[in-house]
């Protein structure tokens, strides 16, 4: 392989790739909070049962609450999958859930927003990842 396609597969085809990885992370995520807001169809109060900690490399902390509801005649505890530095909800705290009523364990937290800005913070690295890849690609090539 000559260096000016190992050059070109660098300057472009890397930043392609991992742009492209973020893009669709982003939007999959995105599609599937939609898709939790049509197929969740069941209002319940819940409730913050508890905070799951966990620490990371660097010392830094990461908190992910758990919530119960009851969903027909079964309690569902679940950690959310979204964990923040600093809590966002209190223990105790009463939530308003939407459940799937198919898939009782599947849920969406009307007003969170963490699920929707984790998307597009991924989509846009994404998209700007690869319009670097491209731009780069482009100067370097004249």
């Amino acid at each position: 392989m000559d260096e000016e396609l190992m050059f070109r597969i660098l300057t472009l085809g890397m930043p392609l790739v991992i742009g492209g990885l973020f893009l669709i992370i982003g939007m999959v995520t995105y599609q599937s909070e939609k898709k939790k807001q049509i197929t969740c169809t069941v209002n319940v109060l819940g409730k913050v049962k508890d905070m799951a900690s966990y620490s990371d490399r660097e010392g830094g902390l990461t908190c992910h609450p758990i919530f119960e509801y009851v969903a027909g005649n079964e309690t569902i505890v679940t950690e959310s999958q979204y964990g923040t530095s600093r809590p966002r909800y209190e223990v105790g705290q009463e939530i308003e859930i939407y459940y799937n009523p198919e898939k009782v364990e599947e849920y969406y937290i009307k007003g969170e927003t963490l699920p929707k800005r984790f998307a597009i913070i991924f989509s846009v690295v994404g998209a700007l990842v690869m319009i670097m890849g491209i731009i780069s690609s482009v100067i370097i090539s004249y």
